[in-house]
């Protein structure tokens, strides 16, 4: 049984963690029920299922992280990744954690589930009944031994699948799990990386049409968003010409302004004939002039002899631009940045994660390109980075 589900709760973790956030967003898988919760996101959900479809021949096995927390007896387990271990031989008859593996295991956490903790493992045997054997559970309590740990254990012939939880010296199968949603650039990063760039979006053979529709109600939402932002930005720009232009108005008005109030200055004084102003413009900047100044101290004209110890005036033809020295002029800073060309199978948290080593700049490269973090990139798209 399949249900979708919408809740948004806040629990208090006595323990180990201040607070704790309920996703939002979830599916039901089969009846949830009793003391343990357990919530599998939907990139580390959509990696197990391409397990089961690409060893339908041999068996795999993995290794769940996320976030354990636990409030009044009830047991909450958020597994927000999945990894792979590579070249290991699984039967129902031989699972063996050896030492490489786990160096293996920490390799790969260090380089994409930083922070993670182990929560569990997954095995996907095919044709196999789904009951325990003394084999599983052996390797089950020498390596994920407690009560916080789970096996997440798939059969991909008849896709069967199902978590089990040690209880009373077994162990004991689950009834049902969450499935949620959130930004998951860890696990996408961990599965472009896997997958030879292929797309994590597209729907295979078997995918749930619930997660399709969620993921395009999702897209769509996400377009509503930038349609708002580039809106929004419209309207700024609009407002920003609009005071430019406002202030060259005003600016050249009082250039305009300037020049007749010189002109009638040069022309009371006696400096040079000038050519006629509009009688209403002399007029009105003359008595601007005469209200304010009583008799002015004059320049000497131009040629006139200056007196001993004075330095000649050089008054400038008229109309000559002033220079301001090279010294006094400035630029603005430039940004420190580089073009980039979008590759195939490049996401924004793949390009940060490569040029920069981890997702520390995300958000500084999506507001040089004013883009959303999960926003998508094509081959070709020009894009520019913050300098290293």
């Amino acid at each position: 049984m399949i249900e979708i589900v919408y809740k948004e709760e806040k629990k208090e973790a006595r323990g180990n963690e201040s607070f704790f956030q309920i996703p939002r967003n979830i599916r039901q898988i089969g009846e949830a029920k009793g003391n343990r919760r357990i919530y599998l996101e939907d990139y580390a959900y959509t990696f197990l299922r391409r397990q089961e479809d690409e060893n339908r021949e041999r068996g795999s096995a993995g290794i769940l992280l996320g976030q354990h927390n636990w409030l009044d007896g009830a047991a909450y387990l958020f597994i927000r990744s999945a990894m792979v271990i590579g070249g290991m031989e699984v039967s129902p008859e031989h699972v063996s954690f050896t030492e490489r593996i786990w160096e293996q295991v920490h390799e790969t956490t260090e380089q994409y589930f930083k922070g993670q903790e182990i929560l569990g493992w997954f095995l996907n045997l095919p044709e196999f009944s789904m009951e325990i054997n003394e084999v599983i559970l052996r390797a089950h309590l020498n390596h994920f031994g407690g009560n916080d740990k789970v096996l997440f254990l798939m059969e991909p012939t008849e896709k069967e699948e199902a978590f089990f939880t040690y209880d009373s010296g077994r162990l004991k199968r689950e009834s049902g799990f969450y499935v949620y949603y959130e930004k998951n650039d860890a696990m996408q990063g961990y599965m472009i990386d896997g997958n030879a760039n292929q797309s994590v979006e597209e729907p295979g053979p078997g995918k749930d049409r619930a997660v399709a529709d969620f993921r395009r109600r999702v897209g769509e939402k996400q377009e509503e968003r930038k349609k708002e932002q580039r809106g929004r930005h419209s309207a700024f720009y609009g407002l920003t010409a609009s005071v430019a232009a406002a202030t060259l108005i005003l600016a050249l008005s009082y250039t305009e302004a300037g020049e007749r109030i010189g002109a009638f200055f040069n022309r009371i004084t006696g400096r040079e004939s000038v050519t006629e102003p509009d009688p209403a413009s002399v007029s009105a900047a003359g008595d601007s002039i005469l209200a304010v100044t009583e008799t002015p101290e004059l320049e000497k004209p131009s040629g006139e002899t200056p007196a001993p110890g004075e330095e000649p005036i050089e008054t400038p033809e008229p109309g000559t631009p002033s220079v301001t020295p090279a010294a006094e002029t400035s630029s603005a800073p430039q940004a420190s940045v580089r073009e980039y060309t979008v590759k195939k199978g490049d996401t924004l948290s793949k390009i940060c994660r490569e040029h920069y080593g981890d997702l520390g700049r995300l958000d500084e490269i999506c507001s040089l390109n004013q883009l959303d973090p999960d926003a998508v990139i094509y081959p070709g798209q020009k894009i520019v980075l913050p300098q290293s």
